[in-house]
């Protein structure tokens, strides 16, 4: 989905998002203890990826990857004095805490 005021190839037509960056990470199970990670920072002022990885991590869940993936992305933001925009993106599905509505006595 492209904002309002994107340009064709999804970047913004704006100044002021210099130096800001996105990251999504993608991760594939391969088999019980390896995970396949794929990670890109893209440049919201331009719209050009500024940092691709792919490795495989011998980790039990996908959950585990995806904190240590967030944690390398995390690194790299804070080294080429990016800011990130927003939440890192992932594939996978986050665990989630929800209170319960029904009232216990």
């Amino acid at each position: 989905m492209r904002g309002f005021f994107a340009k064709k190839d999804g970047a913004f037509d704006d100044e002021t998002m210099d130096g800001l960056v996105r990251a999504f990470v993608e991760i594939k199970r391969v088999d019980r203890t390896k995970r396949k990670v794929k990670m890109t920072i893209t440049d919201c002022g331009t719209g050009k990826t500024v940092y691709k990885a792919e490795y495989y991590t011998a980790v039990k869940t996908d959950f585990a990857a995806y904190n240590n993936a967030c944690d390398d992305a995390k690194q790299v933001i804070k080294r080429e004095n990016y800011v990130l925009y927003g939440e890192i993106g992932t594939n996978v599905e986050l665990p989630v805490i929800i209170t319960a509505s029904r009232r216990m006595r």
